[in-house]
């Protein structure tokens, strides 16, 4: 039985700690969202970055 009761303490206080590690951080870091260009760093809002596609549209032009 006092296993049981050391196994419930250990289990909530890694809960604990895993939720203050949580709430300290970025949220965005979390998901993994980037809302900057890894080549460049501009302001890119998690779509792809115009300055740095490599794919350049010119309409046929």
């Amino acid at each position: 039985m006092v296993l049981v009761w050391i196994g419930i303490a250990v289990g909530i206080i890694l809960v604990v700690a895993l939720i203050i590690k949580t709430s300290k951080i970025n949220p965005k870091v979390v998901l993994g969202i980037s809302l900057r260009c890894k080549q460049c760093g501009s302001e890119t809002s998690g779509l792809k970055c115009v300055k740095c596609d490599k794919k350049f549209k010119s309409f046929g032009v």
